[in-house]
């Protein structure tokens, strides 16, 4: 689509990206813990993902927690020896 004489260019939307430094902790096992870095745009299938990926596909039934893991489900992975 050509411009005519006289009119502008349209604006573009040049926001800078974001990122984060995301830290995932698996909640029976520290050795498994590690970091990613993300657009802020990253949708949550992307982040399932990336932890499965991670784990060589081995993983599944992920749940994922913000800030804190509930009684009841450290419960239910825990093992006592």
């Amino acid at each position: 689509m050509a411009l005519k004489e006289g009119e502008d260019f349209p604006e573009l939307d040049v926001r800078p990206e974001r990122w984060i430094n995301l830290q995932v902790k698996l909640i029976t096992w520290e050795f498994l813990n590690f970091s990613l870095v993300l657009r802020t745009s990253a949708r949550l299938f992307t982040i399932v993902e990336k932890i499965r990926e991670r784990h060589g596909g081995s993983i599944s039934d992920v749940i994922l927690y913000r800030h804190q893991v509930f009684d009841s489900l450290l419960d239910r992975y825990m093992v006592i020896l």
